[in-house]
């Protein structure tokens, strides 16, 4: 379902740039609007404020560097917005964290196989180099809209048998409700990156564009690590949080 935007006139005689107005219009209108929702087109946003292409372009360009808005190659372009990372003492899960803004968290091209580990995966993990290890792949999805690929990685030694309808949950409540192994505590490790052309794919944006990556180390009651994610997230639709306590 698309925006229809207010069919606002623009004021010619105030000397106030017209892709300036635009942004103001299209601005409140996203505020109504739930994250994910498709917006107009340029062409339909260019004929109803009688403007041209490349004024409409200048000013979802400016919307999309606030964050506002988002495109998808070959589908357009949808609201866009923040979604908050607790990295601080207590952090919620993907699922948690959508369901706590009030998006619906989805999961599509879910994909497991047994591999063996590298060193960065090894290390992380405290097994050996080359000791199997279940890669999960996963696009997931807030209101429909892919914002984040995932792969998760799960020693062998953890979880003998592992299948894609297993995780029709988070894998950090698969963890803990189908095998046993809750995570208890996590390490949360920040980088920026850009898109290469695999992951530009798997979540329909652009070669290059700007993404979050967050990798997480789930830790069992035993302080063993039981799950390596690395997540790669677009970059406009994430910011990080982190609360402090300031000793004295």
């Amino acid at each position: 379902m698309k925006l229809e935007v207010r069919s606002y006139m623009l004021d010619r005689r105030s000397g106030k740039n017209l892709y300036l107005q635009i942004i103001e219009i299209l601005t409140e209108d996203l505020e109504h609007m739930p994250f994910g929702e498709q917006i107009a087109t340029e062409t339909e946003l260019a004929e109803r404020y009688k403007v041209s292409r490349g004024t409409i372009r200048q000013a979802i360009a400016r919307l999309e560097s606030q964050g506002l808005v988002f495109k998808i190659q070959g589908k357009g372009t949808f609201k866009g917005g923040h979604l908050v990372q607790h990295a601080s003492f207590i952090m919620g899960n993907f699922t948690q964290q959508l369901l706590a803004q009030q998006m619906i968290p989805g999961i599509r091209n879910v994909s497991v196989k047994k591999e063996q580990a590298d060193e960065i995966i090894a290390s992380y993990l405290a097994i050996p180099v080359g000791a199997d290890v279940w890669s999960v792949r996963r696009d997931r999805l807030a209101n429909g809209v892919p914002i984040n690929f995932s792969t998760g990685y799960i020693p062998t030694s953890v979880v003998s048998k592992l299948r894609a309808s297993d995780l029709e949950m988070s894998i950090i409540d698969m963890l803990g409700k189908k095998f046993g192994h809750r995570v208890y505590t996590a390490t949360n490790l920040c980088s920026a990156t850009l898109s290469d052309k695999y992951v530009a794919k798997r979540l329909n944006i652009e070669e290059g564009a700007a993404l979050m990556v967050l990798e997480f180390i789930g830790m069992n009651q035993k302080n063993c690590p039981v799950l390596y994610d690395k997540s790669y997230l677009i970059g406009n639709t994430f910011s990080l949080r982190i609360d402090q306590i300031i000793s004295q």
